[in-house]
């Protein structure tokens, strides 16, 4: 499932309250889906129950889940939590390596401590309300990117969410994982390795020996 918004928005990142999320979803609530793009839920209240990669989550207030793109995910029958949902495509932080690797390492779920929780939310809010701004479409655009960033890395520095330093292999399988990405979503325009490692910010050559390391095979063969 790709990144699709109703057709009345236009933006790049989209951020709603559960209640207007649910209004969404109607006969598909129950579906089990693959969706190409990050969806991450913070509760305020009651319990969420999630199934990703066919495991049950439970999330109570202060918590988040993250789903990230091509995990499986399925709702399940209560919808008697609230909270807000923010959602993007998986494309819009190919360029952004540091942020794409931090979202790689995030776990699924995390029960937040109250400040952290509160500035999330806080966080959210303000894009809710950024998103209905009378601006030029690229400026708001602008605006949510740089304040999606600023959350990832609010998230990457909380305590105790993160106690470690980025592995070599974690690199490598990031960009592996952004390259097959940017495959999926342009094989049918684009056929040139050179699109490719330019959006990945990387040379033909490292593109090719990351295919490589991580495929055993060529970028251009893939």
């Amino acid at each position: 499932i790709l990144f699709d918004p109703p057709e009345s928005y236009s933006l790049d990142i989209e951020v709603l309250p559960l209640s207007e999320f649910k209004s969404r979803l109607k006969d598909t609530v129950h579906e089990t889906q693959r969706p190409f793009f990050y969806m991450l839920f913070v509760v305020e209240r009651g319990e969420l129950i999630h199934f990703v990669d066919f495991m049950e989550r439970r999330c109570v207030a202060h918590d988040y889940l993250l789903i990230k793109p091509n995990q499986i995910h399925r709702f399940s029958n209560q919808f008697d939590w609230d909270g807000w949902v923010l959602i993007f495509s998986a494309e819009l932080l190919l360029n952004n390596s540091k942020e794409e690797e931090i979202l790689y390492q995030l776990p699924t779920t995390f029960s937040m401590s109250r400040s952290l929780f509160e500035a999330c939310v806080n966080h959210l809010k303000s894009m809710s309300t950024d998103t209905e701004l009378n601006a030029p479409k690229n400026e708001l655009n602008a605006l949510l990117r740089h304040q999606l960033s600023s959350l990832i890395l609010r998230l990457r520095l909380a305590e105790g969410l993160f106690d470690f330093n980025l592995e070599a292999d974690s690199i490598r399988n990031a960009r592996f994982n952004r390259f097959r990405l940017l495959l999926e979503s342009h094989f049918s325009t684009e056929h040139q390795v050179g699109f490719y490692a330019a959006e990945l910010g990387l040379s033909l050559k490292t593109l090719n020996r990351l295919c490589l390391q991580i495929a055993n095979a060529s970028a251009k063969s893939l």
